[in-house]
């Protein structure tokens, strides 16, 4: 897999790119091909989260091990396995932006300063 070659590199970038192609190919392969394209269109805010917790020690590893728990359901024709396993892997992006909010405050609130709007 692409993402431990790049998880090694610790290319936060690259790792996003094939994160990406993993999520498409996820989608070719359940026969929604043009969802991941629609799902695009609208992930604006969840990107933000993913590339902010990438560079975090042993995230791009988590993820990694998260997305071959999902093919290794999906391998094994056991949808409840990968349902759960799909179910662990957005907890983990939710446990993520609990993360941001403490070390980026900012980017959680109205103003430049972190103060919420009157």
């Amino acid at each position: 897999m692409h993402q431990h070659e790049v998880d090694l590199a610790h290319d936060a970038n690259a790792f996003h790119q094939a994160d990406e192609t993993f999520h498409a190919m996820l989608a070719d392969v359940a026969g929604y091909p043009g969802f991941w394209t629609l799902v695009q269109q609208v992930k604006v805010q969840v990107d933000r989260c993913r590339r902010l917790t990438l560079p975090s020690p042993g995230r791009m590893g988590k993820v990694i091990a998260e997305h071959e728990a999902v093919v290794q359901a999906i391998a094994a024709h056991d949808p409840d396995r990968a349902i759960r396993a799909l179910d662990l892997h957005l907890d983990g992006l939710l446990v993520s932006i609990d993360d941001i909010r403490s070390v980026y405050p900012h980017f959680f609130s109205g103003a430049p300063d972190g103060r919420l709007p009157h």
